[in-house]
């Protein structure tokens, strides 16, 4: 993704990509195990559509979502 610099725009949809990149990662990557990690899962999506929408940034929302979750999967994979 590429954000014009200089632009209040630009920046807005930088910070609503990184706020929605948390969001997600905090879902996926939690253990589980310590309460509070990540949203629950009936609120998890309007949650990140909210994030995407405060800053005018939904049409990065499903490439948000992709790269997070390849990430994940590439962080997750067994080694050869």
């Amino acid at each position: 993704m590429i954000f014009t610099e200089g632009s209040q725009e630009g920046l807005e949809q930088a910070r609503a990509c990184n706020e929605m990149m948390l969001v997600i990662f905090a879902q996926f990557s939690g253990s589980g195990e310590v309460l509070g990690e990540g949203y629950p899962d009936e609120v998890f999506l309007p949650v990140l559509r909210e994030k995407a929408d405060a800053g005018r940034a939904r049409h990065h929302l499903r490439y948000a979502v992709e790269s997070a979750l390849h990430f994940l999967s590439y962080r997750q994979a067994p080694e050869a």
